[in-house]
């Protein structure tokens, strides 16, 4: 089920506006920064390893084909940059400390970015 938040609306534009950049800081920071694959069968597992965590509940995520995969192959090269800016946003807008990176065996990212890998390969 959908949770929203339970915290009260806060007006961005107002706080900008009125320099109150601490308010800002205290109520837009987030522990960590996700990286997940885009495959729908692990999500709700990530969501609640997650939910679980010392992080409180406070992490931003983002996904690409592969997770990790993506930040290394060598077929989309504006990936890399890609994330490369939204860690850069990330570290800026949120303050994160960590990030977490989640990957798993069984993702059809590798066969197409690695066709020729096989089980045992080094």
């Amino acid at each position: 089920p959908l949770q929203l938040h339970k915290k009260p609306f806060i007006n961005l534009y107002t706080m900008v506006k009125s320099n109150n950049l601490e308010l800002y800081e205290k109520t837009h920071s987030a522990e960590a920064l996700v990286l997940s694959c885009i495959d729908y069968r692990y999500i709700d597992n990530m969501i609640n390893y997650l939910e679980r965590t010392p992080i409180n509940k406070k992490y931003d995520v983002t996904a690409l084909a592969g997770a990790s995969l993506s930040y290394n192959q060598k077929k989309y090269k504006h990936w890399k940059k890609t994330f490369k800016d939204t860690l850069g946003l990330a570290i800026e807008l949120h303050h994160i400390k960590q990030l977490i990176v989640f990957d798993h065996m069984d993702c059809g990212a590798y066969q197409i970015f690695y066709p020729d890998l096989t089980p045992n390969s080094e």
